[in-house]
């Protein structure tokens, strides 16, 4: 019987052997199966973002509120977003106290906060000085000195002292029955209940749905929402 190995055989398997071993120069590094593929490369998505994703996204980010304060020891004017908290003023570098007070009886200390003071119905005010970032005006103020810096907000009983006051936004509150003696200087006036005075407002007039203004109105805007009532000598528009 013949021998099925010898010297001169050379079965199948080791033919093709040799084969892959000419085939990589005689190292005989291994051909790679084809189960082993490298894996194939995603083609890059496209850097389009379309409008609702876009939408979406946004409506989704919120914008910390942001603050205008002033210094009230140098009155410097400078921002902060989020809550009023105490913080220093970044010229004088004085520690500004941002506490909310509510009065609701006699009072007759001074007041500094870039916070927010609410004078109740039935507080009695004996002179005093009040420094706030926003007030609510619910009684006699007649004999304190009011430093609002903001927004000075009035309720049925408010009485102040108007000529002495400088006013940055005036709001009559709904509800409301006003009556200011003297001349009224203020930025802006939003008008939601009633008030009758002599009004002189830098950048405009508001008159809400509900408000009706009575008086002299001089100013350079003047809105009247529909539903509103007004009845005043107006002077609307710039000079010149």
């Amino acid at each position: 019987m013949a021998k099925t190995h010898g010297p001169n055989f050379i079965d199948g398997f080791a033919s093709v052997q040799a084969v892959k071993r000419s085939k990589t120069g005689g190292q005989g590094v291994r051909a790679r199966p084809s189960s082993d593929k490298l894996p194939s490369l995603d083609k890059p998505k496209s850097g389009k973002i379309s409008s609702k994703s876009h939408a979406k996204n946004i409506s989704r980010s919120v914008m910390p509120e942001k603050f205008n304060i002033t210094c009230y020891e140098c009155e410097y004017v400078f921002t902060i977003h989020g809550r009023v908290i105490d913080n220093f003023c970044p010229k004088c570098h004085e520690k500004l106290l941002a506490k909310d007070i509510t009065i609701d009886k006699e009072w007759s200390k001074d007041i500094k906060t870039i916070g927010r003071v609410e004078i109740k119905k039935g507080a009695v005010l004996k002179k005093c000085s009040i420094t706030a970032r926003d007030l609510m005006l619910g009684a006699d103020a007649s004999e304190a000195t009011l430093n609002i810096y903001n927004k000075l907000e009035l309720s049925r009983g408010a009485s102040f002292n108007v000529p002495e006051t400088e006013i940055r936004t005036l709001v009559v509150l709904h509800k409301s029955s006003i009556t200011l003696k003297g001349k009224t200087s203020c930025a802006k006036l939003e008008v939601l209940g009633t008030i009758k005075a002599n009004i002189e407002a830098t950048e405009g007039v508001i008159v809400e749905k509900t408000g009706f203004l009575k008086g002299t109105v001089k100013a350079p805007r003047l809105v009247v929402r529909d539903g509103a009532a007004l009845k005043a000598k107006l002077k609307i528009g710039t000079e010149g």
